[in-house]
């Protein structure tokens, strides 16, 4: 019994060996072509809030990006901003690649965190979920902060934990800390 299991578990390892992926695609398509953005055409565009947006190295946590109204006037005597704490793709530290999408949720009046590098941080490195808590951690500290430009505009009640792939993990991870109130997974085998 013993060797017909390992013969067939031999068979289909042979099997998979031979198997082409690459037949999936047509012939001449390279990694690099598959590699690329959806075109705009016929996609339906994220439509920008009210609000011009400013992005900036978070004050006193250089691992963090910021984005948020550029103009805080309105803030709290219209509404206060809810955080919104973003996980990228890759668990990547670099949160340009999605500046786009950022930008456009903090034109609805959220200040949106994402993680940054740090001078020194070696290639590779890969954010955790607390770098996510480090920065509702951020937030509530400049909510309170003399000087900050966000005291007493942030709506702390309000925050949300998202990420796209292994960021959305990570988002799954803070849901079980008492200041998130909501999750979102983007892509996310979860």
């Amino acid at each position: 019994m013993k060797r017909l299991i390992l013969s067939v578990l031999g068979g289909i390892v042979a099997v998979l060996g031979l198997a082409d992926t690459s037949g999936a695609q047509p012939a001449g398509t390279t990694r690099e072509m598959i590699a690329t953005a959806l075109p705009v055409e016929g996609a339906p565009l994220a439509e920008p809030g009210p609000y011009k947006v400013m992005s900036e190295a978070a004050f006193g946590s250089p691992g963090h990006v910021v984005y948020r109204p550029a103009d805080l006037t309105p803030f709290p005597a219209k509404d206060t901003l809810p955080v919104m704490v973003w996980g990228n793709g890759g668990c990547a530290i670099n949160s340009t690649r999605y500046g786009g999408f950022l930008t456009t949720i903090a034109s609805h009046g959220f200040v949106v965190l994402a993680t940054a590098a740090e001078p020194g941080t070696a290639a590779g490195t890969r954010a955790t979920a607390d770098n996510l808590r480090k920065a509702i951690g951020w937030a509530e500290t400049e909510n309170k902060r003399a000087g900050s430009p966000l005291n007493g505009k942030i709506a702390l009640d309000r925050v949300a934990a998202m990420g796209q792939s292994c960021g959305g993990y990570l988002s799954i991870e803070l849901g079980s800390d008492p200041r998130v109130d909501t999750i979102g997974v983007f892509n996310s085998g979860a």
